[in-house]
């Protein structure tokens, strides 16, 4: 197993690749290239959630819902948009420079996009083979939300904690405690060994970066029975919060490399045509050796 974190940063050729162990050349490959796939300077339309879609060959993906370049807030959603990865495809192919493809925003109700709760959801996972659903809600006494921090959240009411949902019974208990902010939700992986997930602490919105907070990815075992979260230990820790890019880890929590972008990106996802990188402003496609796993299949 290969992890990748965002925040992402890639080039066009990879020159700004760093390989600290030659293992790293199994993911990248012989040939690599990072193309940039479509940007909209000023807006950061491409933020995070995103979904590919195989049988459209999309990806769907939000704008960020707050910030300086998320246009919204308290009285407007985010904006939800599609690439379609064909279009990406036909375009590189006559080109070896970047390409600029058309996002196509969709028109979904404000039932969709937000909903008004105690609550500040950043990230859900499902359990693979069940409909079980867990999920961040990031805040403690004393420090403060990530939605509050970005302006489209009321203060917090409720500590850092992650969340099971079972939408079978609708029963919702609290599995996970941290001490600033439970972030990213890496994988629920194979067969219910573990779940990895971070503590994006060193993260304060419209206070700056605290480099003395948290920005460290825990993995736990998950009992096969209850879901509990038992055993907790340090994967990794990003010194960066993985600022300046996409970091690599290997399955002992070895970090093996990182791509460069120069911005901090929020998410990604794998296509059919290669890695997307949500880079806030603009999308990047990486064309690297590594894929990602179909957890229909698990």
């Amino acid at each position: 197993m290969v992890v990748l974190a965002a925040g992402a940063i890639l080039t066009v050729t990879l020159t700004l690749a760093s390989s600290f162990d030659p293992s790293f050349l199994e993911v990248t490959g012989p040939s690599a290239t990072i193309r940039s796939i479509a940007s909209n300077p000023g807006f950061a339309f491409a933020h995070e959630a995103p979904i590919y879609v195989p049988d459209l060959n999309a990806v769907f993906f939000t704008s960020n819902d707050g910030g300086p370049l998320g246009y919204n807030g308290w009285y407007n959603n985010s904006v939800v948009s599609m690439i379609n990865m064909t279009e990406v495809d036909m375009a590189l192919a006559s080109t070896i420079g970047d390409v600029n493809i058309q996002v196509q925003t969709l028109n979904l109700p404000d039932t969709i996009q937000m909903a008004d709760s105690s609550t500040r959801s950043t990230d859900i996972k499902i359990l693979p083979g069940t409909d079980i659903m867990f999920f961040t809600d990031p805040t403690e006494p004393g420090f403060l939300s990530y939605g509050w921090l970005n302006g489209f959240r009321p203060e917090p009411m409720l500590p850092s904690q992650v969340y099971r949902l079972d939408p079978s019974t609708g029963q919702v208990c609290a599995s996970e405690w941290y001490r600033i902010h439970p972030r990213r939700q890496k994988c629920i992986y194979i067969k219910f060994r573990y779940r990895i997930s971070t503590d994006t602490g060193i993260s304060g919105g419209f206070l700056g970066t605290n480099q003395t907070l948290p920005a460290t990815t825990y993995q736990f075992d998950v009992d096969p029975q209850t879901q509990t979260f038992t055993n907790r230990r340090v994967f990794a820790y990003s010194e960066s919060g993985c600022g300046e890019g996409t970091h690599v880890w290997n399955a002992e929590g070895t970090l093996i490399g990182k791509f460069y972008l120069n911005s901090t990106t929020a998410q990604m996802i794998f296509t059919k045509s290669g890695l997307v990188i949500l880079d806030e402003e603009a999308i990047y496609l990486a064309n690297i050796q590594a894929q990602g796993l179909n957890l229909a299949t698990l």
